[in-house]
């Protein structure tokens, strides 16, 4: 599981924005934001940010590697720091 992890995380990946599960994190606007319900949460060097409305069509790019998405979408809920979601 290691290796394939370590060759997963050396490549983003397009997928539709509706797909894509709590926990997921995903390239937009300049930085990285966490999907988290309906709303991307930026991450900065300074902690998360306000979120904003996830789009709900197209693609998303994704850093988050499949084999970690694919278990995010079998029902295993991603420990989501308390920052990103008391913000």
């Amino acid at each position: 599981m290691s290796r394939r992890l370590h060759a997963e995380r050396r490549r983003l990946y397009d997928l539709e924005w509706n797909t894509l599960s709590n926990g997921a994190f995903v390239p937009h606007d300049g930085t990285l934001a966490l999907v988290l319900d309906s709303e991307l949460i930026e991450w900065t060097e300074r902690g998360y940010q306000d979120g904003r409305p996830c789009p709900t069509h197209g693609q998303a790019e994704v850093i988050t590697p499949p084999s970690i998405l694919a278990i995010l979408r079998a029902g295993y809920h991603a420990q989501i720091d308390e920052a990103a979601v008391s913000r």
